[in-house]
């Protein structure tokens, strides 16, 4: 029969043992997130001047801090809200914001993509241009199922019959799959009514094509989640 003192080092050892097995375990998850995050960040297209943008160092001036307060309210509701940031004043950190969070996502797994929307058409163009429909409608497909997408500078957007209906079918894309979107743009969401409507009117599309475009983006990103980003331009001091 095994003593008191036995039985009390058995349990010691597989006491001991069990917490190595737990840290061993535990040491697994972090170096598999943190490949994960390492992949994400790789992935997410964010530009090399942002790669390290941090909500919480941007500094906060009066003409940034509700929209920071607004990111970082989606940051702690794990990104399933959308947000657009608009401002006429050019370089005011409307994109570091935006770029932050997708950095934030990332972090968080949840993957997060950023492009602008210049670069989303001209990727389409050239699909288009040597591939086929099929090339086009897989980047639609693919910027459709992105967990968080930030679509930066919209409204700048080059004018063309085919990009119209590309755009629309993001849009729809993601409303349908209740996707979240970060916006930047220059304009209000009044002033890219009137943007769509003058692209449509200048493509030849009729104007319930600027409507349903507006519908969308209305849908996905509500009128409550538009802040304003206003100040001097930032470029050379970040």
């Amino acid at each position: 029969m095994k003593s008191i003192a036995d039985i009390t080092a058995a349990y010691a050892a597989d006491s001991k043992r069990q917490t190595q097995i737990e840290a061993e375990h535990q040491a697994r998850i972090d170096r598999e997130r943190a490949d994960r995050r390492r992949y994400l960040r790789k992935r997410s297209m964010v530009p090399d001047r942002f790669r390290t943008t941090d909500l919480d160092r941007l500094e906060r001036t009066d003409g940034n801090a509700k929209a920071l307060d607004a990111a970082m309210r989606v940051r702690a509701g794990l990104f399933s809200q959308s947000i657009a940031l608009y401002g006429g004043d050019v370089g005011s950190g409307k994109t570091a914001i935006a770029a932050a969070l997708v950095n934030a996502a990332n972090d968080s797994l949840v993957a997060a993509r950023m492009l602008t929307i210049v670069t989303l058409v001209d990727q389409m163009h050239e699909a288009s241009k040597f591939g086929s429909d099929e090339d086009v409608t897989q980047i639609v497909a693919d910027f459709g199922r992105t967990p968080v997408l930030l679509l930066d500078d919209l409204g700048r957007e080059p004018v063309t019959r085919r990009s119209i209906p590309w755009l629309y079918e993001l849009l729809n894309r993601r409303w349908n799959a209740n996707r979240p979107l970060i916006l930047t743009t220059n304009l209000s969401f009044d002033g890219l009514v009137d943007r769509y409507a003058e692209i449509c009117a200048r493509a030849g599309e009729p104007e319930s094509t600027a409507e349903a475009i507006v519908d969308r983006l209305r849908g996905l990103v509500p009128l409550s989640s538009w802040f304003e980003v206003s100040g001097a331009s930032r470029r050379g001091r970040q």
